[in-house]
């Protein structure tokens, strides 16, 4: 989450339908919150966690092609060193 404290600081205007203000508001004092200080909590919590869930969706296809490859590949140099070099590789004997 980012810390605002180390940030600079952007004067802005956002205009809420009523019944979310009026909610946020509420919510907000709730938790004995700053109204300012709950927005920009609500925010931070909210733009991490789309930022998470684009890393689980990043992390869930690389899971995904786990064995997709030949047995005993370990690292994607072995892969791509194999596949443009090796014995049956688009580069093999290349210019000779």
């Amino acid at each position: 989450m980012l810390h605002m404290s180390k940030c600079l600081h952007m004067r802005t205007s956002v205009t809420l339908p009523e019944p979310l203000f009026l909610l946020v508001r509420m919510l907000s004092e709730e938790e004995h919150t700053a109204f300012k200080s709950f927005v920009i909590e609500q925010l931070e919590k909210g733009i991490a966690a789309r930022e998470a869930a684009k890393c689980d969706k990043a992390y869930k296809a690389i899971d995904a092609m786990i064995g997709t490859g030949p047995a005993g590949i370990t690292d994607a140099f072995t892969t791509t060193n194999d596949t443009l070099y090796g014995e049956r590789g688009a580069w093999h004997n290349h210019g000779e």
